[in-house]
């Protein structure tokens, strides 16, 4: 390896290109995504990505059923939960989501987890959870964003 590893908050980082040698899989860059992607066909694969429309929620009640600050699979709500129409994206995916435009989200994009449900989130819509007050978040209104289903 020509360049060190590092370790950062309870993880240790390693080149990529250093696990696509020792690993025998060729690694590709896809600029308009910026993503390095793994592929042992040696084939160039696209990103796979879907385009979805979002809206954001709180924790207020109103907007979880009464239930609060919980998902629908009990876990407390935070940053990077999402709800989603199981039908399209089964609950517990793990997503990358991209193209959002918002104070208070990460910049770039996130990694989220579809642990949620709404009623109105049918079809390819994601609802993002953000801290805040349902006046603020009145700010985000509808999105067209990039996610990217990581596994099922």
């Amino acid at each position: 390896m020509d360049t060190h590893a590092e370790f950062q908050n309870g993880r240790v980082y390693v080149p990529l290109r250093f696990l696509s040698n020792a690993s025998d899989i060729p690694v590709q860059w896809d600029a308009s995504s910026k993503l390095a992607i793994l592929s042992k066909d040696g084939h160039h694969h696209a990103p796979d990505y879907e385009l979805f429309e979002s809206t954001a929620y709180s924790a207020d009640p109103s907007e979880n059923g009464g239930y609060g600050a919980l998902d629908y699979m009990g876990n407390p709500l935070g940053i990077g939960t999402v709800a989603v129409d199981p039908s399209v994206i089964p609950l517990g995916s793990k997503l990358y989501i991209e193209g959002y435009d918002f104070n208070g989200l990460p910049k770039g994009g996130m990694y989220a987890y579809a642990t949620d449900t709404g009623g109105s989130i049918k079809g390819k819509r994601v609802d993002i959870f953000v801290p805040g007050s349902q006046q603020s978040l009145r700010k985000f209104g509808f999105q067209t964003v990039k996610v990217y289903k990581l596994n099922p």
